[in-house]
C-alpha cells in the first residue's frame, strides 16, 4: 500500500508495463490521501515527489508538467517536505514575468504553462505562495509590479494586508493621472469600498487636461465612467462635480461627461436637480441642451417639483426635437399634463408620415412622442403604429444598444407587450426579401412562445429567401425540438441552394454556418466555410468551423494553413486558445500530430544580445531573450490547443500521437 510505484511508474518506450494513474483524474483523491496518510513514511512521500517534479515525457513536456502541478497539489498534505519551497518557486517563475527579475531566471513561457501554474498556486501550499508575494512587495522597486503583485496576491489571499498597504502607499506615490488610476482601479478591484478610491478618482478628474489629445480625453473618460460604479450617492464626489458643472460651462466634453456621471451617482439629489435647472437655459448647443434633458428626467425621477420649470420651457421651445425632449420629461413626471399630452400627439401626427432611412432627426422626434403618449396610455393606437413603421424601415430600436427612448418603454411595460406586439408584426408582414433578423434575434432573447409568434416565425421559414433571417430562426427554434425535423426539411434545401448559388461569400458563410447548426458536421457546410475563409480571410468562417467541432482531415490542413501563414486576429486567437478542451481522443491525436510540428518561437535579436537564436519549443519551452510577437504568437497557439488536447488524454494515446500518430502502434 505504501508503495508509491502502484501510482506511477515509468519505464521509457515500455509504456505497455508502465503505470500512469497520476494523470487520471479519478486517482488523484487517492494519491493525495496516500500523501496525507501518517503511516506513509516521508521518505515514500518525497521519492514520489522527486519523481513528479523530474519526469521527462519525451513528448514536449505537456505531461511533465501536468506531474508537477499534482506534485504542488501534494505539497498541500505534506507540508514539511524538503522540496515544498522550490516547487512553489517554481509554479511562481512560471507564472509571472516579475518573479523572474533575476537573469538566471528570465525566460519567457508559453501562455498554457503560465495560467495552468497560476492555476495550481490557488491548490498549492498556500501560506508558501503568500509569503513569496509578501516578500516580492517588501523589496520591489517598481511601480508596475508593486501594482501588479499586490492585486494578484489579493485575488490569491483576499483582504490581505500587505498588499492592501502597498496599494495605499502607490496611490500616494505616483504622479501622473494615467498611473494613478491605474492603482486605483486596481484597489477598488481588491478592496471595494475602500476610502481611498473616491478621492484619488477626483484627484484624476481634477488635474487640468487637454481634451484634444487623445491620451488625456481617454484617461480622463474612463475616471469618469469608473466613479459611476464605485460613487454612486456618494456626497463628495456630487459636491465636486456640482463644483465642475459650475466652473466648466465652455468645456462641452468634460460637461458631458460631468452631467453624465451625475445621471448615475445622484439619483433624486435636489442639489443636482437645481443646478441642471440653471444649467439648461444657458446652453447654446441643441446637442447638449437635449442630453442635459435627459439626465434631469432620469435624475428628478419622482420629484413633480420640477414639472412648472419644464413646462415653461415647452412654452418658450418652438424647436421640435427640443419640444419631444421636454415634453416627454414632463409626461415621465406627470402622465396626465394635457399641455405635454397634447404637444407630443402634434408632433407626433405631424411628423408621422415624413419617418424614413435617411432622416434620423425625424425619427428621433417620432419615437420619443410615440413612447411619450404609450406612458398615457399602454395601447394608444398610432404610437404603436409608428413604432412599427419605425422598426419596419430601420429596426433601430432592436439593435443590441437600444435608445433611451426604448429603454424607458420598457419601464414602463415590463412584460414587453408592445414591444413584442411589434416585433410580430414586423415578421408576420415581411417581404420574402425583408432583412427581419434583428426582430427574430430580440423575440428569441425574449423567449417570445406563444403560438402567435411560433405560427409567424413558421410562416416566415417557409416564405424568406433571406439567409439572414434563416440562421436568426434556426437560433430562434434550436430550443424548441418538438419543431426541430420541420425546421431541418424546411431549411436545409433552402440554406443548401444559397450555398451552390450565391455569389456573395458573406451570405455562403451564413448559410454554412446555420447548415452547421441544424446539421453538426455537414460536409458541405465545414467545407463551404473553408472556402470562405481561404477566400477572404475571414475570421467567422473560420470560429463556425472551430465551433462546429468537426475534426477531419480538410480542418486540420486548414487549421495548420491558418496557424503558418494566414493573419490572426486578436479575438480569433483568443478563440483558438478555447478550441478542443474537450475533444475525444480519435479526434485530440491527430491534432497534436499535425500541431506539433509548428511548435518552434522565432526570437527577436535585441540590441544587448546578438547570439539570440531560434530555440525549438518542444524542447525547452522557454526562451532565453524577447520574442518576435507574431512569430511567437503562432507557436503558442499551436502550443495551446496541443495544450487543451493533453487534459483530456492518456499519457500513452498522447505518446503515440507525439511520435507518430499511429494508433495500432503499442509503443
Amino acid at each position: 500500500m505504501h508503495d508509491w510505484n502502484r501510482f506511477f511508474r515509468h519505464i521509457p518506450r515500455n509504456l505497455n508495463n508502465s503505470v500512469y494513474h497520476i494523470f487520471e483524474p479519478e486517482w488523484k483523491p487517492k494519491i493525495l490521501e496516500w500523501f496525507a496518510s501518517k503511516d506513509v513514511s516521508p521518505t515514500q512521500k518525497e521519492a514520489l515527489l522527486y519523481a513528479l517534479t523530474h519526469f521527462e515525457d519525451a513528448c514536449g513536456d505537456f505531461f511533465r508538467y501536468r506531474a508537477y502541478f499534482l506534485a504542488a497539489a501534494a505539497i498541500t498534505h505534506f507540508k514539511e517536505s524538503v522540496q515544498a519551497d522550490a516547487i512553489v518557486r517554481q509554479l511562481l517563475l512560471w507564472s509571472y514575468a516579475y518573479f523572474r527579475q533575476d537573469k538566471r531566471d528570465w525566460k519567457m513561457y508559453p501562455t498554457a504553462l503560465s495560467k495552468a501554474a497560476r492555476k495550481a498556486l490557488e491548490y498549492t501550499d498556500r501560506n508558501r505562495v503568500i509569503a513569496q508575494f509578501e516578500r516580492l512587495l517588501r523589496t520591489t522597486d517598481s511601480r508596475l509590479i508593486l501594482r501588479v503583485a499586490a492585486e494578484q496576491l489579493c485575488q490569491l489571499d483576499p483582504g490581505n494586508h500587505c498588499a492592501i498597504a502597498a496599494l495605499e502607499c502607490l496611490i500616494q506615490r505616483v504622479q501622473s493621472p494615467r498611473q494613478l488610476l491605474d492603482v486605483t482601479e486596481c484597489l477598488s478591484r481588491v478592496a471595494p469600498g475602500h476610502p481611498a478610491i473616491v478621492p484619488a478618482l477626483l484627484k484624476v478628474i481634477q488635474t487640468p487636461v487637454d481634451c484634444r489629445k487623445y491620451d488625456q480625453q481617454r484617461t480622463l473618460s474612463s475616471a469618469f465612467l469608473y466613479l459611476r460604479t464605485v460613487a454612486v450617492g456618494n456626497p463628495l464626489a456630487i459636491a465636486i462635480l456640482l463644483q465642475q458643472l459650475s466652473e466648466q460651462r465652455t468645456q462641452n466634453v468634460l460637461m458631458f461627461e460631468i452631467i453624465q456621471t451625475l445621471e448615475v451617482i445622484a439619483k433624486g439629489n435636489l442639489d443636482v436637480i437645481e443646478a441642471l435647472q440653471q444649467l439648461i437655459p444657458s446652453i447654446d448647443e441643441e446637442w447638449l441642451i437635449h442630453r442635459c434633458l435627459g439626465v434631469l428626467g432620469s435624475v428628478a425621477s419622482g420629484h413633480p417639483e420640477v414639472v412648472p420649470f419644464l413646462t415653461q420651457l415647452l412654452h418658450e421651445q418652438q424647436e421640435p426635437e427640443t419640444q419631444s425632449f421636454v415634453a416627454m420629461n414632463i409626461i415621465w413626471l406627470d402622465p396626465a399634463h394635457e399641455q405635454a399630452i397634447a404637444i407630443l400627439t402634434s408632433l407626433l401626427e405631424t411628423y408621422f408620415p415624413e419617418v424614413s432611412r435617411s432622416n434620423g432627426r425625424i425619427n428621433g422626434i417620432v419615437e420619443r412622442a410615440a413612447v411619450g403618449l404609450l406612458r398615457t396610455d399602454i395601447t394608444h393606437t398610432m404610437a404603436i403604429a409608428a413604432l412599427f413603421q419605425l422598426g419596419r424601415i430601420l429596426l433601430t430600436a432592436y439593435q443590441p444598444r437600444p435608445s433611451r427612448e426604448l429603454m424607458q418603454l420598457r419601464a414602463i411595460d415590463p412584460n414587453y407587450q408592445v414591444e413584442r406586439e411589434i416585433l410580430v408584426r414586423l415578421i408576420e408582414t415581411a417581404e420574402p426579401e425583408s432583412d427581419v433578423a434583428a426582430a427574430i434575434a430580440r423575440l428569441t432573447h425574449l423567449d417570445a412562445r406563444d403560438d402567435r409568434t411560433i405560427a409567424a416565425m413558421m410562416h416566415l421559414v417557409r416564405s424568406t429567401q433571406q439567409v439572414y433571417n434563416l440562421e436568426a430562426i434556426i437560433d430562434y427554434f434550436q430550443p424548441v425540438s418538438f419543431h426541430q425535423s420541420c425546421i431541418i426539411t424546411t431549411l436545409t434545401p433552402k440554406l443548401m441552394q444559397i450555398i451552390q448559388t450565391s455569389e456573395n461569400e458573406y451570405e455562403r458563410q451564413t448559410a454554412a454556418a446555420g447548415l452547421v447548426k441544424l446539421i453538426p458536421e455537414h460536409p458541405l457546410a465545414i467545407e463551404t466555410l473553408i472556402q470562405v475563409w481561404e477566400k477572404t480571410d475571414s475570421d467567422s468562417a473560420f470560429l463556425r468551423v472551430l465551433r462546429s467541432g468537426s475534426v477531419n482531415e480538410t480542418v486540420l490542413n486548414a487549421l495548420v494553413t491558418l496557424l503558418q501563414t494566414k493573419p490572426i486576429s486578436l479575438s480569433l486567437s483568443k478563440e483558438l486558445a478555447e478550441c478542443y478542451q474537450t475533444a475525444l481522443v480519435e479526434l485530440a491525436m491527430p491534432i497534436v500530430y499535425h500541431l506539433k510540428h509548428l511548435l518552434v518561437f522565432r526570437p527577436k535579436r535585441s540590441t544587448g544580445d546578438a547570439q539570440c537564436s531560434q530555440e525549438p519549443l518542444q524542447n525547452s519551452h522557454s526562451l532565453e531573450c524577447e520574442t518576435d510577437w507574431t512569430p511567437s504568437d503562432r507557436a503558442d497557439l499551436c502550443h495551446q490547443l496541443i495544450w487543451n488536447c493533453a487534459q483530456t488524454m492518456t499519457y500513452p494515446d498522447f505518446w503515440r500521437a507525439w511520435s507518430a500518430f499511429n494508433p495500432t502502434n503499442p509503443g
